[in-house]
C-alpha cells in the first residue's frame, strides 16, 4: 500500500454534518465529516490527548468532538477547544494538532490525498474529466452512476483484474462465451497506452449479444454478436479506467477506484458514465444491477486467488502477451517502491498494540511537533536509482 496518491474514501451521500463517518484505509483509521458550510473534511481518527476515536464522537459547531474528553478539532486538524481548560483564555498546546488531508468531492465520491506531497507534485485524480489519451468525447449527454462494494482481496489483485483483457472470456457472461469457442478464441493485438502514472491498452474483441436491453437504443444499437472496442488501464496504484464502445456512438466509460482497507480487504468504488440510455429509464437501478452482476463475477474469482498479494518478482507467475498491461503495472509498483512510498505493513503490524501511526499529511512538510509518528515506509532507493516520473 502506498502513500502520496488520491483514494476514494466514501460515497458523498454518506458524509454529513450530523455524524462523523469512520473508515479504515491503508490499514489506518480516518474520520470524515462536513462542517457548517457543507465542506467535507478527512482527518486522522485518533485524538492526540488520550487516543479516543473521533469517528465515535459527534460534530459540534463544525468541529469533531472526541467522545472521551470532549476535545474539539476543526477541519484543518487543529485542536480548537479543550473543556478541562475552561471556556476562557485557553492556551492550547501546538502539539495537539492531528493530520488533515486534502479532499476533493467529485463524481458522487469523496476523495482524500493520503500523503505529504505538495499540490504541484501530486499524481492526478482519474475520472471523467481526466483524459491522458486526448480522446474526443462525443457531444451527447452523459449520465453518471456511482456505487461501491467490498471485496475480500488485495487491491493490487483487483487492479490487475481490471486491466486484464483475457479474463472476460471466462469470467463475464456478458462479455465472453465462457470458453465454448475455444477453437476460434484469441486475444487480439493490444494497442498500448502510456502516460506518466500508468499504462493500458485499446483492444477489439468478439462478444456475445447483450442480455441487457437497457444498453441500446436507436439504429446504432448492436443487437447481436459482434465486435466491441474497449480500453482499460490504470493511473497510480489503485485507479482503473474501462471504456466499452458498443457501437461507434454508444459508449460506456467506467472509472474504478480500488481503495485498500488493508492488505486483504478492498472497497471498490465505481463511476459509470454512458451516453445512450433511453430517456424512459427514470432511475439508476438497472445500471447498478448490471454493474453489480459483473462485479460479483470478478469478486468470486478475486477472493480465491493465491497468493493473496501480487508477487514481488516477475518469475513467480507466468505472464504472456495479453498480460502486457499487468507487467507494466508491476513495473510502476517497483518505481513507487524506489521512491519510498510503500508502507511497511510488517512494522505497522508489529507495533499495533503499543503505537499509533498516522499517514503523513502535507502540513508535516512545514511543521514539526506532532504527537503521532508517521507510518513506517520501506526505505527509498538511492537518488541515482530513482527514475524521473510524474
Amino acid at each position: 500500500m502506498y502513500i502520496n496518491f488520491w483514494y476514494a474514501m466514501a460515497m458523498a451521500e454518506e458524509i454529513t454534518a450530523d455524524k462523523p463517518f469512520k473508515v479504515r484505509r491503508l490499514g489506518q483509521d480516518f474520520v470524515l465529516y462536513r462542517d457548517e458550510d457543507g465542506s467535507a473534511h478527512c482527518l486522522h481518527d485518533v485524538c492526540s490527548h488520550r487516543g479516543g476515536s473521533l469517528g465515535d464522537g459527534r460534530i459540534r459547531d463544525g468541529h469533531l468532538e472526541c467522545p472521551y474528553h470532549g476535545w474539539q478539532f476543526n477541519g484543518g486538524g487543529d485542536c480548537a477547544y479543550i473543556p478541562s481548560l475552561g471556556a476562557e483564555g485557553q492556551k492550547i498546546p501546538a502539539r495537539t494538532k492531528i493530520d488533515s488531508y486534502p479532499v476533493q468531492e467529485k463524481y458522487g465520491l469523496i476523495f482524500a490525498f493520503l500523503g505529504d506531497l505538495p499540490e504541484a507534485e501530486r499524481p492526478p485524480l482519474m475520472g471523467p474529466d481526466w483524459n491522458p489519451q486526448n480522446y474526443e468525447y462525443p457531444a451527447e449527454e452523459w449520465r453518471a452512476v456511482a456505487m461501491s462494494w467490498p471485496i475480500t482481496a488485495n487491491y493490487e489483485r483487483c487492479v490487475e483484474n481490471g486491466i486484464d483483457p483475457s479474463h472476460n472470456e471466462y469470467v463475464h457472461r456478458a462479455h465472453g462465451f465462457m470458453g465454448d469457442r475455444q477453437d476460434t478464441y484469441k486475444v487480439n493485438k493490444l494497442e498500448p497506452i502510456e502516460h506518466q502514472w500508468g499504462n493500458g491498452f485499446w483492444h477489439r474483441f468478439y462478444a456475445p449479444a447483450s442480455t441487457h436491453d437497457v444498453l441500446y437504443k436507436g439504429e446504432e444499437a448492436r443487437d447481436g454478436e459482434g465486435d466491441l472496442n474497449v480500453s482499460a488501464g490504470h493511473s497510480g496504484p489503485n485507479q482503473v479506467w474501462t471504456y466499452i464502445h458498443i457501437t461507434d456512438k454508444n459508449w460506456m466509460h467506467q472509472y474504478l477506484y480500488e481503495t485498500p482497507v488493508d492488505e486483504t480487504h478492498t472497497t471498490a468504488f465505481n463511476i459509470s458514465i454512458c451516453n445512450f440510455l433511453p430517456e424512459e429509464i427514470a432511475d439508476d437501478d438497472e445500471i447498478k444491477a448490471m454493474n453489480a452482476s459483473i462485479a460479483e463475477e470478478d469478486v468470486v474469482v478475486l477472493e480465491g486467488i493465491k497468493p493473496v498479494k501480487t508477487p514481488d518478482d516477475m518469475t513467480s507467475e507466468v505472464l504472456v502477451p495479453s498480460d502486457k498491461a499487468i507487467f507494466g503495472y508491476r513495473q510502476f509498483i517497483k518505481e513507487w517502491d524506489r521512491r519510498g512510498w510503500r508502507i511497511d505493513t510488517k512494522a505497522v503490524k508489529r507495533d499495533e498494540l503499543e503505537k499509533v501511526y498516522a499517514i503523513p499529511s502535507p502540513r508535516r512538510r512545514k511543521e514539526k511537533g506532532w504527537v503521532f509518528d508517521t507510518v513506517p515506509l520501506i526505505p527509498a532507493a538511492k537518488p541515482e536509482e530513482v527514475k524521473k516520473a510524474g
